[in-house]
């Protein structure tokens, strides 16, 4: 079974002239492979790859770093990365299965990559910045992520190599089920609020165990948009006359 989380956090603090480090990345997305039951993977064709319900955000300061994802209509990921004392929320809701939990950075499971390389000479401009390409290998599959150093993170939400510098303005977010391609299309440099950053449960009754940093009392729900729409019933049998 294919995991998503992933979170490593970078080494280098560095900013260099010229680098945005505050801001909001916003995403769109498609959905490329499935799943079947024993895990093979099956490419969906261009024109059949279903983009409703695929969008996300990157949110980051100094101090913070926040992702928020929908993968398909069933699928939403939602992080909290506190940077200097490495706390982590984390929320995940896979069809009706919520979850929350707090955790550091220490405790977290990382990725082991079967391969990474990167291409400095392909450039590619995604939302106005200058990208290059890194080709990865996850369990035998080919992946490759678009990267900007312009644009220091601090920090790395997304399941791809921590020595992939930057942020990622188009990669692929794995799940269970499916592959998701994002890609930004638009970085507003304008900083985020402090309230982004709040450490609030977004589901009722689903944090595991006693919360290892204090949390905000406020409990919201996932709005309805993004539940698991009701199978129809089948049609009624054709009357023969």
């Amino acid at each position: 079974m294919k995991h998503f989380f992933i979170l490593t956090f970078l080494s280098f603090t560095f900013s260099s002239f010229g680098q945005l480090d505050a801001g909001t990345i916003h995403y769109t997305g498609r959905v490329t492979h499935m799943y079947d039951a024993e895990g093979y993977q099956i490419e969906i064709p261009y024109e059949k790859q279903n983009s409703n319900e695929v969008f996300g955000e990157i949110y980051f300061d100094s101090l913070n770093l926040k992702i928020d994802f929908i993968a398909t209509i069933v699928y939403m990921l939602n992080v909290t990365l506190q940077k200097e004392k490495q706390w982590v929320l984390y929320h995940k809701r896979f069809g009706s299965d919520k979850t929350a939990e707090t955790v550091f950075y220490d405790d977290l499971l990382v990725y082991q990559f079967d391969s990474l390389s990167f291409h400095l000479d392909t450039v590619r401009t995604i939302a106005g910045y200058s990208c290059h390409m890194a080709n990865y290998y996850l369990t035998g599959i080919p992946y490759e992520a678009w990267f900007s150093t312009d644009i220091h993170l601090g920090g790395n939400l997304l399941p791809i190599p921590d020595d992939i510098r930057g942020a990622c303005l188009e990669f692929t977010l794995l799940t269970d089920i499916a592959d998701v391609k994002y890609t930004a299309k638009t970085v507003d440099p304008t900083p985020p609020k402090a309230s982004r950053f709040e450490m609030v449960l977004l589901f009722k009754d689903a944090l595991k165990g006693t919360p290892l940093f204090p949390l905000v009392e406020r409990i919201y729900d996932t709005p309805t948009t993004t539940s698991i729409p009701e199978t129809p019933p089948p049609p009624p049998p054709m009357r023969v006359e």
